[in-house]
């Protein structure tokens, strides 16, 4: 793969519905107005902190899942709740995506049972996308990032409308640092099999070399998105999906080149979950491909606003604790075993001596 392909699938992981509405950028970052850039520094530092010690971590240990990982650092009992927790995860994020996925057909198709026909094409595409290699990833998240570039910087050159920045009444700024973890936490909590699965294949200065592209391709997204909201303050503070209203203004083009990168971060989201839950039930292809279609179709079902306002909040502050637990235990066991070093190294020379004797 080629340099910065492994940030590239890791990026199209992470930049979901939720990122290219503008849903969570306002949530975790715009609404606490200036000091929403402390919590996207915040977050872009810990993704591309955490990013390079779990992959380290895996490539050490050989662990190509996330499951496998939590095995090897902390024992079967916590590596089978881990399993269970972020494997729902990995399936409520899939249906989300495809709910999210059929109502964005509905809204742009004009075919009758649009809805329907957008909902099958979702599990067609998301369980065909899964069976790839990470280059499939790589490449998606290669189209998606000028889309969204190109999106951004079209959003934040309109004449900004209400006020300069956006209010968040009894909410404190000093807030928005912690939001900024919340944030990079619950996106490491996604994309931890893909970490995984690409540290296993890398040397350190590759890892390295891959998270700092991701810290600093999240960080040109995060910025452009946040500050594109800021600028148009109160009208887009109650909005829904407020990048998307603001494309609005922009014509049918712009209309149109949103759809085509929500569609795109969507597809792209789903395929990374749907290979993480391959990857964390380690089944056949076949039964891999009926699970994940049934995945798709029953939490799809629910619908995206219900999946995302009650359950994936829940179920992503699960797997982030799992995950700081988890990076405890790695930089706990890294000392211990620099401690032994130095010890070793300490006691050579009477050895050698006793030795001698």
């Amino acid at each position: 793969m080629r340099r910065g392909g492994v940030a590239l699938a890791l990026l199209s992981a992470i930049v979901g519905a939720g990122f290219a509405s503008g849903s969570e950028v306002l949530c975790f970052f715009s609404r606490f107005g200036a000091a929403g850039w402390l919590g996207v520094l915040t977050a872009c530092a810990l993704m591309g902190a955490c990013a390079y010690v779990m992959m380290r971590a895996a490539g050490v240990r050989g662990a190509a899942s996330f499951p496998a990982l939590y095995r090897a650092a902390c024992g079967p009992w916590l590596a089978r709740a881990a399993a269970v927790l972020y494997g729902a995860l990995m399936a409520m994020s899939a249906g989300a995506m495809t709910a999210a996925f059929a109502e964005l057909a509905a809204l742009t198709l004009p075919i009758r049972d649009a809805y329907a026909a957008g909902f099958a094409l979702a599990i067609l595409l998301g369980v065909v996308c899964s069976r790839r290699d990470l280059a499939l990833l790589s490449g998606l998240g290669r189209a998606l990032l000028p889309l969204l570039l190109a999106l951004l910087v079209l959003l934040l050159s309109l004449e900004g409308g209400g006020e300069p920045r956006v209010r968040l009444a009894g909410t404190a700024q000093a807030y928005a640092p912690a939001f900024g973890a919340l944030y990079a936490a619950m996106n490491l909590g996604m994309i931890s099999g893909l970490l995984c699965e690409a540290g296993a294949r890398m040397t350190a200065r590759e890892s390295a070399r891959e998270a700092a592209w991701l810290c600093a391709m999240l960080l040109a997204l995060l910025a452009l998105a946040h500050g594109a909201l800021l600028r148009h303050g109160d009208s887009v503070e109650r909005s829904a999906l407020p990048l998307i209203a603001l494309s609005m203004r922009l014509g049918m083009p712009g209309y149109a080149l949103c759809a085509a990168a929500l569609a795109l971060s969507v597809l792209s989201t789903l395929a990374a979950s749907l290979r993480a839950l391959r990857s964390t039930l380690a089944l056949s292809q076949g039964v891999g491909d009926a699970l994940c279609a049934v995945c798709c179709a029953v939490c799809g079902a629910l619908g995206f606003e219900r999946l995302v306002g009650r359950f994936y909040p829940l179920l992503g502050c699960a797997c982030a604790t799992l995950l700081l637990a988890l990076c405890i235990r790695l930089l706990t066991d890294r000392r211990k075993r620099s401690r032994a070093l130095d010890a070793e190294t300490a006691s050579g020379p009477f050895q050698s001596r006793l030795d001698r004797v």
